[in-house]
Formats: C-alpha cells, structure tokens, sequence
C-alpha cells in the first residue's frame, strides 16, 4: 500500500533518463545550449526506451525513459490497509500521494466516493506540496458497508485514475482492504458529471447567477457501454430538449462520452433548472444545477448578524432587517433586484467562527459563480464592538473575556478585508457600541438599476455611531436605534426625499443620522450619531417602497 519509497525511485529514474537524453542531443548538435530537464528534444524514434514496472498490489504500469512521452502522474494511496480502524467525528480522513511532472492544482484533482463525485473539478480539499511531489487530504462521510474511493487528477496533457481503494465501514470503524479487491464495475450503469466551472456540488445549494440567454453545457459521461446522441436529454425546468445543431458527443482520449451543448434560460421569479439525463438502463442524471438569470437587474446578498449579548434586541434586529428585504426581488417587475438570497446568523449560529465562514463562503460563490461582478452584498450586524490593540473588533455569540480575540471578528481585517476581495459592489450596516400604496415609477426604477451596474465594485459602510459614542437600545424601539431608523425609513418610506418610491442609500443616510440623533436624545438624553465610514459607492439606490 505504501509505495512511497518506489516511486520517488521511479521518478527519479524517469528524470535521469530525461537528463541523459538531454546531454546526448546536446553532443549531438555539436555543443548545442543545454535544455531544461524536461525541456524540449531532438525527435528521435531510437530514444524512447519503454520499461514496464510493476508490484505484486499494482497492475504493471510503462515509464517512459528520455523520450516524448516524459510526463507523468502517479497517484499512492497513504492510506494503509487494516481492520477496525475508529472513525473520527463519523469522517474517513483521506490521504494521498501525487507525483507529477505537471504543477497540480486543486482543480486538477476529482474525489469519486461509489462512483459518483463528491467533489467539482474545482475541488478545494488539501492539495500541498513541492516540486513534483503533492499531499492530497479530504474527509469523506461513508456510508455503512462498501465504500469505492477513487482519485481522478486531469491536467492540459493527461488525465490519470488511482486504483480503487476499498474501506468497509461498520458503525465507528473502517477496515481497509489491500489494493486490487475493487468490486467489478457492473454493466450498463452509465454516471454523468458537470464538466464546467459552474458545478453544483461545488455551488452548494446556492445558484449559479448570470446575465448571459445562452448557457454553455459540457457534461462527462462514464459508462461501459456505447451512447448515441439519440440517448441524451438536457432538461430545462422539468422538459426534455431536443438536441440542437450544437449538440455533440465524443469520445475524449480516456475512452469517456463527453456532451457539449447549449440551452436558453428563461427570465423568472424562480431559478432556470438544468440537468442531463442519459437513456440508459437504468436512467442515469447528472446534478441539477439551478441558474439565476437576470440579463438587467443584478442579484442582492444578504448577511444578518446577531449576537446574544447582554443587549436585549441584537438578534431581533438582525431577523427584523433580513424581512425588510425578502420582498425586494422580481425577475422583470417592480423592483431593484431578480433575487435576494439571506444568510441569517443570529444566536448561537453566530459564533465567531461561523461568522468568519460565512464571509468567506461569499468568496468561494463569487468564483464558482453565484455572485456576480454586479451583484451587491449587504451586511448587517447587530452585536458589542471593542477595541482590542487598536484594533476595533465584534463579539461573537461565543464570546469570552479570556479569549477576546478568538471569539471576536476584526471589522477591519476580516470583515472589511474579506468583503473587500469580493470584486463585486457592498455595503455594510454595522450597530454596535463604539461603532462608527403608489409604485414606484418604471422608468426610475430601470436608471437606478442602470447608475447601480454602472458602480463596478467598492464597499460602503454605514456605521451606527461615531466613534466615541455609545449605540443605544430601548424597549419603546424593541430593536437597536439605528436598526429601527433603517426599518422605517424603508419600509414606511420616511426616508424618500424625493418621493419617487426609490430609497437611495444617501436618502437613507440622510433620515437615519436625523432620526437616530433625535429618538436617543429624546429617551436616552444621549448623543448618537450615525455616519458613513467609508463610500465608495456612492448614491446607489436600495430599495423599492410600496
């Protein structure tokens, strides 16, 4: 099962041999400049010498010595055979081993547990190392009795499978079998994969959002049989499509059926629903991909934050904001955005890790394709802040004295830092101590959504206080005086000026810093004084009154 020691014999072999070859061209072109280790080479037939290696575990597998076929991936299972092996958390910790010739991405490797892929090409388990050598790590929840686990790492030039390796799990503990025990793949079954950087495994539930009629398809198909065109489907909410003109089946070099082609989204309220199905016995469908398409409006991104601190209404706050919005999407009508999609942290799911997360999932769905660039993102958070060495940072629901900075989050570092990485347009509402009938008409609505895509990217932050003042609450408010102020001033919309049923975000500014200042001098006989930390956005409308 180790093979470590024998393949790093074996690539060194294979770069000896490369390097002979290379001083042989070199003296054989009278002194030519020497060539990279791997570098291009004379073309000649008598070169290449092919030896066959092989072990009592693997089945014999060809080196090439110093000729064209010089590159090579080879895939060694860390994980030693044995019985009773106790799980950790429910979880199989997998390692593996890759040696390459070829630099290895996380892209490039594919984990298939039973034969169906648990991860995207775009996969982002543990993928560490150097020069030729790589670690792969990944959990994987098994499923009780036979698991088949497989490694797949494709690159520009080659595609490589591991051998199966086979873990037998028994309620708490796993026995490994030895390699070479993989059950037979059985006749007919057929499993169809997404092929395209917009995976819905790696999106997660979430959809994939674009502005674009057409979506390109390209779909992997794995079966032992033979397929025609004839036998595949694309679906496209809940109806089969005939094959178009740029629908196409091949075989790629790895003997597997791959399908490109294409289908026209609908625009909506709800999502376009995609997946392939191949006739076959029995029916073999790919993962359903849900698509938001909108080729005008942008899509909104809600997170609400609300920690249970000693202030009574920080998680009411942050589920009464997330409502202020729920109804703020229409595919083609009245309305800003084509969706809102809220994440609401609020108690114990608030912790500071969760929090942290949650910001950073916002990354990975922009770059798998759920966040588009002119998306927006808005944060609400509603919990204490603090300055910690200067740095000014929000409780988590975890929160402990003794352990300030783990159960916090930097507003500066990780909040602002990781929203800002995010090439897309946000704003972010922040409340917390010490910190900083008639429609509207269609025509208004459709140049708000214009200036909004016209802002490519930028965050603005609107602060519930300045900086030496304290944020208040109230029984009278039942929410925070900053939460409160928003809500009316949407929702009642007090805080259109101009009376067109659209609240810009200056509007808004402008009602809450009045009204905040006037509710808490009149009941706390206090100073609070909302601001605009930072605006790179500028006037961008929000919101839609009825």
């Amino acid at each position: 099962m180790k093979y470590t020691t024998c393949y790093r014999m074996l690539a060194l072999a294979i770069m000896l041999g490369a390097t002979m070859a290379t001083y042989a061209q070199e003296g054989s072109e009278g002194g030519k400049k020497r060539v990279g280790l791997f570098g291009k080479k004379k073309k000649n037939k008598e070169e290449a010498v092919d030896t066959g290696v092989s072990t009592s575990k693997s089945p014999a597998m060809t080196i090439n010595l110093g000729g064209k076929k010089k590159d090579y991936i080879l895939i060694d299972w860390s994980n030693a055979a044995g019985e009773n092996i106790p799980l950790k958390d429910g979880q199989f910790d997998l390692q593996a081993k890759i040696f390459s010739t070829i630099a290895i991405k996380p892209g490039n490797v594919v984990l298939y547990h039973n034969r169906q892929r648990s991860g995207a090409r775009m996969d982002v388990s543990g993928l560490y190392g150097q020069q030729q050598e790589f670690n792969y790590t990944n959990r994987v929840a098994l499923t009780e009795g036979a698991n088949e686990i497989v490694l797949e790492v494709t690159t520009e030039k080659q595609s490589k499978k591991s051998e199966p390796l086979m873990v037998f799990r028994k309620g708490r503990t796993v026995t490994i079998q030895p390699l070479g025990t993989a059950r037979e793949t059985p006749r007919g079954v057929a499993s169809v994969y997404w092929w395209t950087a917009y995976d819905p495994i790696l999106l997660n539930g979430q959809p994939y959002t674009t502005k674009e009629k057409s979506l390109p398809l390209k779909f992997r198909i794995l079966t032992p049989n033979t397929i025609t065109l004839d036998q595949v489907r694309v679906m496209h909410n809940g109806k089969a499509l005939p094959a178009g003109s740029q629908s196409k089946l091949e075989k790629d070099s790895q003997g597997n059926f791959i399908f490109t082609g294409q289908v026209d989204l609908v625009e909506q309220a709800g999502t376009n629903e995609v997946y392939l199905e191949v006739q076959t016995n029995p029916v073999a469908r790919s993962e359903r991909l849900q698509v938001a398409y909108s080729p005008f409006r942008p899509n909104l991104h809600i997170l609400c934050v609300g920690t249970e601190t000693n202030l009574a209404y920080t998680r009411k706050d942050a589920r009464d904001f997330a409502g202020v919005f729920k109804n703020q999407a229409m595919a083609g009508g009245n309305r800003l955005f084509s969706k809102v999609m809220i994440d609401t942290l609020v108690g114990d799911q608030a912790s500071a890790q969760e929090i942290r997360g949650t910001l950073e999932e916002f990354k990975v769905r922009y770059y798998t394709g759920s966040i588009g660039p002119d998306d927006v993102i808005l944060a609400f958070i509603s919990s204490h802040g603090f300055m910690l060495d200067g740095d000014f940072r929000i409780q988590g629901d975890d929160y402990a004295p003794t352990r300030q900075r783990s159960t916090s989050v930097s507003f500066r570092q990780e909040i602002v830092g990781i929203l800002e990485d995010v090439p897309c347009k946000k704003i972010i509402f922040i409340d917390a101590c010490h910190s900083g009938g008639a429609r509207a008409n269609p025509a208004d609505i459709n140049f708000e959504i214009s200036k909004l895509n016209a802002v490519k990217k930028g965050l603005t932050v609107f602060a519930s206080s300045r900086g030496e003042e304290q944020s208040y609450e109230d029984p009278q408010w039942k929410n925070g005086a900053f939460t409160k102020a928003i809500i009316q001033g949407l929702t009642l919309g007090r805080a259109d000026a101009d009376k067109n049923h659209i609240v810009t975000l200056h509007e808004l500014h402008s009602f809450v810093s009045k009204e905040v200042a006037t509710i808490v001098k009149k009941v706390k006989n206090r100073a609070q004084n909302p601001v605009l930390v930072k605006d790179d956005l500028g006037d961008v409308a929000l919101f839609v009154t009825e």
